[in-house]
């Protein structure tokens, strides 16, 4: 009986001495275990981000991404990500974004800036509306030009011009047959009133 009372004392204590090792093990290994890739949406959070389940140093850079994607901004990732890396941190790629001339697989650098470009087309537009157009002088092919108006909004507004004259704000354009609050929203980047 004392014989068996102490080999269940010595087993307690062998597994209990194993469950210790095992977890200083793991506590151990788990320092040196690569990071997965996390994707975060929030802008404010910047998140941490390790390539494709490689080891990397764990000293981060910094790098500024603009143009074509959903969330432009500063980035804090680790040494050795990757362009497509930057991108899906930033929230992907925009419709109309031209990330083919881009090296997806390039490792970037510390302070770099990467600029996603966007298609011709959306480039010929956002060029031409950066100062906006006076809606008191468009003529009906730059107001096509505008994002939703078509020639059927953009002959309304030019005859409510010729009938009420001038244009006092952008904001009176929601009194033009066809503008509503949502598309008067979306226009007023591309518009001033002078």
């Amino acid at each position: 009986m004392k014989n068996s009372a102490m080999n269940s004392s010595v087993k307690k204590c062998m597994v209990g001495g194993l469950v210790v090792g095992v977890g200083l093990l793991y506590s151990v290994l788990a320092k040196d275990a690569p990071e997965l890739i996390h994707r975060h949406q929030s802008v404010e959070k910047k998140q941490v981000v390790q390539t494709h389940g490689k080891k990397i140093k764990t000293k981060s850079i910094a790098v500024h991404i603009a143009g074509a994607v959903y969330q432009p901004g500063v980035y804090q990732l680790s040494k050795g990500a990757r362009v497509v890396d930057v991108i899906q941190i930033a929230g992907g790629v925009l419709p109309g974004a031209h990330y083919d001339t881009l090296n997806l697989a390039k490792i970037v650098k510390d302070e770099q800036r990467l600029y996603v470009p966007f298609s011709e087309k959306e480039r010929e537009e956002n060029t031409a509306h950066r100062d906006g157009i006076n809606i008191n002088t468009a003529s009906q092919t730059q107001l096509e030009a505008l994002p939703k108006i078509g020639p059927v909004t953009a002959r309304a507004i030019i005859q409510f011009r010729a009938e009420h004259g001038p244009f006092a704000s952008v904001g009176q354009l929601i009194k033009v047959k066809g503008i509503g609050v949502k598309t008067l929203k979306r226009l007023e980047a591309f518009l001033q009133c002078w």
